[in-house]
């Protein structure tokens, strides 16, 4: 019997992060029928495109654009979804994690604002595919291939509870960052201006007054014209 699309998913949880899940794989391969081009979803940095080697899906990544957009995908989630793909032999599963991270690097980052839905609209548009194969059920463990929408978003509001009280903090902290600018720019411009004029002095009084005053001006006395005698 072949094996089924969930017997791959401890292939995969053993070279991935906890939070990789194994969402489905594409019905088409040039490998053996059991193959196909996995699906892995990350709910912070998008779907990974796996194929293991012998088996290689040609043209993956734009099939599975085609899948998004014919559902109209992104205006669903409302925002951008970035997909790469790589093609993984049995005997380099240790390294694929670090592969998939290489090729995340040449994309574009995740822009869609609600990480705790995408997934499980990805999931449901694969269930009702033709050319892709969703996982039929959830595998049991602490990581599910498929988490239902309640789980998901279950996980992404405890992580909200603990980023309000850190959101709350950070705004604190530029308040008081922006008052402590302002009382800087008002001491820098206090130093900026120029002295204050000193007042007038008053003019001294008193006895020193009278003494640095000059001396009052003596009368001159002047000549008097007698008038001249006749000579007798």
């Amino acid at each position: 019997m072949p094996p089924k699309l969930l017997d791959y998913w401890p292939v995969f949880d053993a070279a991935l992060s906890p939070d990789w899940q194994l969402l489905g794989r594409s019905r088409g391969g040039s490998g053996e029928p059991e193959g196909g081009c996995f699906v892995l979803a990350h709910p912070e940095v998008g779907v990974a495109l796996v194929d293991l080697l012998p088996d290689h899906t040609p043209n993956a990544e734009a099939l599975f654009r085609r899948l998004l957009n014919a559902v109209d995908f992104s205006l669903r989630c409302r925002g951008y979804l970035p997909v790469v793909h790589c093609a993984i032999g049995p005997d380099e599963l240790s390294s694929l994690r670090g592969r998939i991270e290489e090729a995340f690097g040449y994309d574009s980052i995740l822009a869609i604002a609600d990480r705790g839905q995408w997934v499980s609209e990805l999931w449901r548009v694969l269930q009702a595919g033709v050319t892709w194969e969703a996982l039929g059920r959830p595998p049991n463990g602490h990581n599910a291939g498929t988490a239902t929408a309640e789980t998901t978003a279950s996980r992404f509001t405890a992580r909200g509870r603990l980023t309000r009280p850190l959101a709350s903090l950070a705004r604190a902290g530029l308040l008081a960052c922006g008052l402590m600018g302002l009382f800087g720019l008002g001491f820098a411009a206090a130093l900026l201006l120029p002295p204050p004029e000193a007042p007038p002095q008053p003019p001294p009084s008193g006895p020193i007054a009278l003494a640095e005053a000059p001396p009052a001006p003596q009368p001159v006395g002047l000549p008097t014209n007698q008038p001249a005698s006749l000579p007798g």
